[in-house]
């Protein structure tokens, strides 16, 4: 399935290679610290990392996470799906255009195919219970160093290895509910590069400005909703910090959709607690100030138009640049019944997942080498574990596309998060 929907909006006879890579489903705390909350519910944390290449060149690459929240204490049963656009990014190294905004979309659309229950079925639980499998030589992290040598000598000598199947008992398996509610949250910041190190040194790399940006992804956004959402049971918004909540107009006069009003999907009043509705991603601005209200003690008493008030005045918010929040909350009326089996590489462990994306975030992209070297040691890696990158031939006809700057012969960067410098 992921060949065939790019295959549509990637330029025609042109042949490309795909990574697609997919952590482990974990267990992982709720996403908002609401503990008022009296229904149960638990939080399945997956990551999706997607790669394009070129003539041997990785050149763009969108990381986003789901959420799948299962809440069975209510007569009907709910789950919630959000998708969490965390960075999206390209680097220049690609001689022949293609539509970036389209390619975005088609990815989004996948993942929103997905069905719930491929996260749930082999879930790694917040703790493991390993006297469940009985056994009595298992290496678990706290096993010291000298009895975890006697164990594996002793497999050895006796030939004692562990069944797979015992592994079993080291996972934790979930439905979900009747009623699907899907969520797409993201931060539109502009940054030089996110997910490509240096790359914005290659003059042929074209970067947006906070507001093309923000008009970049609402326009992309606009699109889904008009095609595969229920308008009817379904809202979208966009918070500017710092500016008027007017003047989030100038940005959604143009769009086709006409639900989109100001705020935010996390709550409809302002004088709510800001711990019982701003959920917490990776690495993403809004909640590294929630840490910080932790760190004062302020998190109890902070009213959600507090909140939004004092986050425009962090430092990385005032640089004289646009961002914003967007958001999508409602009902997407599209077959979500995919399983993913051959189009992804589903890795065994978080530690091989970031191993591989360390391929490719660690490389650097002044030149060109970096394109070429992270592709082949993504390919080496992937033919190690006997397989290989999906390979697509376009089927576009680009020139029925409208020329604009997101789909010129120079690739855009389309970064949503500020880019944070190690010290």
């Amino acid at each position: 399935m992921l060949q065939a929907i790019l295959k549509e909006v990637l330029p025609q006879d042109s042949s490309f290679e795909i990574l697609h890579l997919q952590s482990p489903p974990s267990e992982s705390a709720p996403l908002v610290n609401n503990t008022s909350k009296q229904n149960r519910a638990t939080t399945i944390k997956t990551e999706h990392l997607f790669c394009l290449a070129y003539k041997g060149r990785i050149f763009y690459g969108l990381e986003l996470y789901v959420y799948i929240t299962c809440n069975h204490d209510n007569e009907v049963e709910k789950t919630e799906r959000l998708v969490f656009v965390s960075k999206a990014d390209t680097n220049g190294y690609c001689d022949i255009r293609v539509n970036i905004k389209l390619v975005t979309l088609q990815l989004i659309r996948y993942v929103l195919s997905i069905n719930p229950d491929y996260y749930l079925h082999r879930v790694i639980p917040k703790e493991r219970d390993y006297k469940k499998s009985g056994r009595t030589n298992l290496i678990t992290k706290a096993t010291n160093s000298r009895k975890a040598l006697k164990i594996l000598a002793d497999r050895l000598q006796n030939h004692n290895l562990i069944e797979p199947e015992i592994f079993n008992a080291f996972y934790t398996k979930f439905h979900s509910g009747k009623e699907l509610v899907t969520k797409i949250a993201l931060f539109t910041r502009p940054a030089d590069q996110y997910l490509f190190p240096n790359s914005s040194k290659n003059p042929n790399k074209h970067n947006l400005d906070g507001d093309g940006l923000l008009k970049w992804w609402a326009s992309l956004l606009d699109n889904l909703l008009v095609s595969d959402f229920n308008l009817n049971k379904t809202k979208a918004k966009i918070r500017i910090p710092g500016e008027d909540k007017y003047r989030f107009r100038r940005y959604t006069n143009a769009l086709k959709c006409g639900i989109w009003t100001h705020g935010d999907i996390f709550s409809d009043n302002d004088s709510d607690s800001v711990i019982k509705c701003i959920p917490m991603f990776p690495d993403d601005p809004k909640s590294r100030f929630m840490k910080q209200l932790f760190e004062e003690n302020r998190i109890q008493t902070t009213s959600l138009d507090t909140f939004w008030t004092e986050l425009q005045e962090r430092q990385e918010f005032k640089l004289s640049v646009v961002v914003s929040v967007m958001g999508i909350s409602g009902i997407y009326e599209i077959d979500t019944n995919y399983k993913p089996s051959t189009d992804v590489y589903r890795c065994r462990s978080k530690r091989q997942f970031h191993c591989i994306k360390n391929y490719i975030t660690g490389e650097e992209y002044d030149t060109e080498e970096g394109a070429l070297e992270s592709y082949q040691n993504v390919n080496d890696y992937l033919s190690r574990e006997g397989t290989s990158l999906l390979t697509v031939t376009g089927n576009a006809d680009y020139s029925k596309f409208k020329q604009n700057r997101t789909t010129t012969s120079t690739p855009v960067v389309v970064n949503t998060l500020q880019v944070r410098r190690k010290k």
